[in-house]
């Protein structure tokens, strides 16, 4: 669990500069010279908060204004975090700006940003929670193992987080190591209720492994009722309604995809959505596209381009190649068009998936524990969650309700999980698939810096 820092420091800074604006007011001086003096510690104290100044001003241009017409400003708010770091900002606020900077901008002045974070703050769960958010540039950088190796140290050393499991299970799944990936998304139900990544990631191993029936009972929830904000959700649900031969239901769950926000760490791009969309409307080619995206199934889920009609057509008659430790396919019937599954179909959401052999340390070994990780949950050490709703690491999005504007407050308790049928979704709608660094109502803005947490 994250320490909660003493109450007693909160907004220490700021209750300090009341009383001596108090004490310059009440003082028998020429209403001028109170004039001055207060001018003067304005701006001592603007200069001495000057990070965080910046960090503000750097948020609302990454934000932009709506009403007012204006777009986010990318290069101006990149200036104004440079600033704010080169300023020494608090450190958790300075692992925002570099999450920031991995998703949307210059991916190695973020590592850099990471890496210094995890230097000054070792042993702490802010470090470990860097972490998290480092994977993301590795991932970027093209480094899969290098991802997949950070989260697997955090994850023994006992640290108990959903972005870790979302971000771990992503990288395993793209690497086809669906065993791992199925262990991992297992592990994430002991820690609190299921966030729409985690939900996701199962879909996506239910869609490589050849389990349509419980992709699609699992789709129709996610999709239908909880909405996520990442697209590749919607990409995975077209896959689903295409199999079972709904063309027009995929053509929708593409557009939906399309309405969701994209930055650098999404896991498929827009360009690939779009293709998919203009083969489907067009009548000439939709038979073709539907079945190249039926055949390629391991490769869309992944975030990937189908194959040609024509090699799609040679690989429908073959399984989909798969990593040499994933499961067997689940048989099916035949896919028929919104045809109900049937009770035996629907029952299934423990797959009998062989042991895995040194696959990590066990539960025991991490001492895993419902830990506090998200908006959901009450905490005050800053975690790896960008987006309130609907998180799915490695894909992070900003928008005007993010921790741009204000510290963010999660009063939702731990949930414990029903392991029973009637619970094949425990839902967490309030978290969201994204890495970055979160702020709470008790990290103040004005408090005293902490000479350790100066960068």
């Amino acid at each position: 669990m994250p320490e909660k820092k003493n109450p007693r420091k909160q907004n220490l800074g700021l209750w300090l500069a009341v009383l001596i604006v108090v004490i310059v007011v009440v003082l028998p001086i020429p209403v001028w010279a109170r004039a001055v003096i207060i001018v003067v510690l304005a701006a001592a104290f603007a200069f001495w908060r000057r990070s965080i100044i910046y960090f503000l001003i750097g948020n609302r241009k990454m934000a932009g204004d709506e009403k007012k017409g204006k777009t986010p400003d990318l290069e101006s708010a990149w200036n104004w975090y440079r600033k704010a770091w080169d300023a020494h900002i608090r450190l958790d606020y300075g692992a925002i700006i570099g999450s920031t900077f991995i998703q949307r901008g210059d991916v190695e002045y973020g590592k850099k940003i990471l890496e210094t974070v995890i230097s000054r703050m070792p042993g702490t769960d802010l470090e470990k929670s860097t972490k998290v958010a480092l994977s993301m540039a590795l991932w970027r950088l093209d480094d899969l193992q290098g991802a997949i190796d950070v989260l697997e140290e955090v994850r023994a050393s006992g640290y108990s987080d959903k972005n870790l499991y979302v971000n771990l299970g992503t990288y395993l799944l793209e690497k086809g190591e669906y065993r791992r990936a199925k262990k991992i998304n297992d592990e994430a139900k002991k820690i609190g209720p299921e966030s729409p990544g985690i939900t996701d990631n199962r879909g996506w191993y239910y869609i490589a492994t050849g389990d349509w029936n419980n992709a699609r009972k699992l789709y129709d929830e996610l999709t239908d009722e909880r909405r996520p904000r990442f697209p590749e959700a919607y990409v995975h649900g077209a896959q689903v309604k295409l199999h079972f031969g709904d063309v027009e239901g995929a053509i929708e769950q593409l557009e939906r995809a399309l309405a969701q926000k994209f930055v650098l760490t999404t896991g498929v791009s827009r360009e690939v959505i779009e293709q998919m969309l203009e083969d489907l409307r067009n009548p000439q080619t939709r038979k073709s596209a539907a079945a190249a995206i039926d055949a390629s199934a391991v490769i869309v889920a992944a975030g990937g381009a189908p194959l040609g009609a024509s090699d799609a057509m040679g690989a429908a008659s073959v399984a989909p190649v798969v990593s040499a430790d994933a499961p067997e396919p689940v048989a099916e019937k035949p896919p028929v068009a919104l045809v109900e599954a049937s009770e035996d179909e629907e029952a299934d959401d423990d797959l009998a998936v062989p042991a895995v052999v040194d696959d990590g340390p066990t539960d025991e070994e991490m001492g895993l524990v419902c830990d506090d990780y998200a908006e959901d949950e009450d905490e005050d050490e800053p975690d790896t969650s960008v987006d309130d709703d609907d998180e799915r690491e490695p894909n992070t999005e900003l928008d005007e309700s993010d921790y741009l504007y204000e510290d963010i407050d999660s009063d939702d308790e731990d949930a414990d999980e029903d392991e029973s049928e009637d619970s094949f979704y425990d839902l967490d709608d309030d978290d969201d698939r994204d890495p970055n660094i979160e702020l709470d109502d008790d990290d103040d803005l004005y408090e005293d810096d902490d000479p350790e947490e100066k960068t």
